[in-house]
Parts: structure tokens; sequence; C-alpha cells
């Protein structure tokens, strides 16, 4: 692994671990041992679940966990939890005692702040929060304006600019030597997006992390009169949507903060998380302008030799691939992305491997004008081929090639 520098520390590879709630508020010991193991497998820094500005949990805890999960043919492509939110977070007094073990790990610890969804609205109580972590041993400092905020309406401070600015230059101010990320929610446009990304930018963020998990709702249990299809409750509500189904938000939100900054000329690092299931997905988002990426659904559904394995592709892809740097490597994609308008086309069409072709019909059942059926044969015809793909998309046993002319 390289060593890459990162908000001032040198990090022995650009992978780490999103905030992850313990799956049970008991565990504090054995969720230390997570990170133990994070560690072990090469996970650059770690980084605490969220951290509440509430001083202590009174009474018996709550478990935090109950999963919902969404699948498309038998796989995981998504999960949430219907557990309380403020039950996700920790205590404040809890937090600290988090953070006071994790600094043996002998890694950069970040910490990720919330404030309870009564106080959030006051920039002031962020500070104070954060200048508490930064007290207790913190690293680096993660504002999560973004988790979905049940109790508040599905209101969420990171909807809100002039209040996301505000507690973003508040703890700037009150902690600045400490360096500050801002976790953005995914549930804005690209305009808004845009606002936020050089407001926060111009508060004196010196990191940005996307996507957090979208807010959504799990689907009904169609059998048996919409009731839920989980265990343990007795309904569900409004929650974040965990998983591979959130890749394409990390792209999207990765390359525009990217062109955001280059625009703004301004360096400060890009972290990107959400759906990473694959290592070539790690490349992926540094092409499209990420410094360091999070993995975590890719961890509870793979166990923590993932990060080993993410680390080992980027050693061999790299020397394979001739890159000297994770930094050489960042960003290469944009020279690509250029206006719709600007696009030039290439006649590409598509045809058929008739070894491989059993004359199904599949290709033949759909929008696409090319494919026919004459007897019991399959064909296509040029003239009307597109080369859209679809056919290859829908073929059961791989018998289209779509390739250009």
């Amino acid at each position: 692994m390289l060593p890459y520098n990162f908000l001032g520390f040198k990090l022995k590879s650009p992978i780490w671990v999103a905030s992850q709630c313990p799956m049970n508020p008991h565990t504090q010991e054995k969720h230390v041992e997570l990170f133990e193991n994070y560690v072990k497998n090469g996970a650059a820094l770690v980084k605490t679940q969220m951290i509440s500005n509430i001083k202590q949990r009174n009474g018996n805890p709550f478990h935090r966990v109950r999963m919902a999960y969404f699948e498309n043919e038998g796989k995981p492509i998504g999960f949430c939890n219907l557990g309380r939110i403020e039950e996700s977070m920790a205590y404040l007094d809890e937090g600290l005692s988090l953070i006071h073990k994790l600094k043996s790990l002998q890694v950069p610890v970040t910490a990720n702040i919330a404030v309870h969804s009564r106080q959030f609205y006051n920039a002031k109580i962020w500070a104070t929060l954060a200048k508490r972590i930064v007290a207790g041993g913190a690293d680096i400092i993660e504002i999560n304006l973004s988790c979905p905020n049940l109790r508040a309406n599905l209101k969420i401070p990171g909807q809100d600019y002039g209040l996301t600015v505000d507690i973003v230059r508040e703890i700037k101010r009150t902690v600045d030597h400490i360096p500050i990320i801002v976790k953005f929610t995914p549930d804005m446009n690209l305009s808004r997006l845009d606002r936020f990304t050089r407001g926060v930018i111009n508060a004196g963020a010196d990191g940005i992390t996307v996507v957090n998990s979208p807010a959504a709702i799990a689907p009904p249990d169609i059998y048996h009169q919409g009731r839920p299809k989980f265990q343990g409750v007795s309904g569900y509500t409004y929650t974040a949507v965990h998983g591979p189904i959130n890749i394409y938000l990390a792209y999207r939100f990765v390359t525009r903060i990217y062109q955001i900054m280059k625009e703004m000329k301004k360096k400060i690092e890009l972290t990107a998380t959400g759906g990473i299931n694959k290592p070539e997905q790690i490349v992926e988002l540094m092409m499209l302008g990420a410094s360091t990426v999070e993995l975590s659904s890719a961890i509870l559904l793979q166990g923590y030799g993932f990060i080993e394995k993410c680390n080992n592709f980027l050693d061999k892809f790299m020397e394979k691939q001739g890159y000297t740097s994770y930094a050489s490597m960042r960003g290469l994609s944009h020279k690509y992305i250029i206006g719709h308008l600007k696009v030039r086309y290439r006649e590409v069409k598509a045809r058929i491997n008739y070894r491989k072709c059993t004359n199904c019909g599949a290709c033949t059942r759909s929008l696409c004008l090319a494919w026919k059926k004459v007897g019991d044969k399959v064909l296509v015809d040029y003239e009307k081929c597109s080369g859209c793909g679809f056919c290859k998309l829908v073929c059961p046993v791989g018998a289209r090639i779509v390739e250009e002319v």
C-alpha cells in the first residue's frame, strides 16, 4: 500500500470505514473489537458512530436495529434500520469513552457528530459539542448534517442552507486547529448541491463526504394486508436506506462537487461513500474526483476482510496500469465529462453470436425495433439498430454482441 496524505495525516491507503452504529448499545467493547479488525485489514482511519450532545443515556437503552431489506432477485441491494434515530447515536459520555478507546489503534480518529433534533437549529450548540469532542481526543470532526432525523418531521439541518453554513463557520471558528468535514445529504438536486458546496467551502470546510443515506421507506408485505415484512415491530416509518442501491448517488455527487472545486480553484478533500460493494468502484470514484473512500454496507455483507481485498486490488491495479500515486488517478475522468451537445457519437451496432443463440426471442419482446423473429430464427435489421445495447442486457445466454462498426 502506498502512503497517502489526507488532511495532514500520512495514511497507509485511501480506504476507511464509514460511521456505523453498533448493532446493540450494550456492546461498546465489541464495537471497539470491530474497529481493531478494520485497522488490521487495512483501514487507514476509524470513524465513530454519531455522537450526540446529550450528556448521558437515561434508563436502559433500546436495541438500535430493526433491519428491513430491499432485494432484487434474491440479492440484497439495500437495507434500512427501523430503530429509533436517537438510539443510533452515542450519547456524549459513550462517545468520549469510545474515542478514548480508539486512540490506542494508532490511526487518526474521526468523530461523527450530530446534535439532537430538539436543538439542531442552534449553531453554537454544534460548536460546543465539537469542542468537547476535540478535547476528548478526536483528530478530525465530521459534521453529520444529513442523517434523516425522523423525530423532526423528516427535517434535517443539511436541508437548510443558512443553518449549514452557520454550523460549519461556528465550528471552524471554535476548533480551527482541527480538520472539519461536512457530510452532505443526498436529498438535494444538483442546483442546491452547487450552492451548498460553495457555501461550506467558503465557510472553511476542509472536506466533504458524500453521500449519506437517502430517506426512504421499506415496502409492505402485500400478502398480509400491507403489514411490515420484518419481525419485532408493529409498524414502520421513513428511514434511511443503505447499501449497493446508493452507488449511483455517490457517482453523481462526487462528480459535481469535484467540478465545483475546480471552478472555485479550491483544493479540499472529497470522501466518497454509499453503495460501494466492489473494489473497482473505488477507482471509479477516485477518477470521478474522490480523494478517499469509505466502506460500510460491503463490510456488513462481506465481512471486514473486504477492506484487505480492496487494498490488494488497488495495489495490483496501480502497478499494472502504471499509476505511481493515488492522487494521479483523481479526477481523470473529467476530461471526458462534457456538455451533451459536445458529445460526438460513433456508429455502434448489435449482432448475434449464433453459436450461443437459442432463438428464444427475449430480445424481440421489447421496445427495440431492430430485432425480429422470422420462423424459428432471430434476425437483426442493421438499418434500424441504434446500438443501444438493450438486447445484450436482456439476452439470457449472452449471445448479443454490441460493438463499434
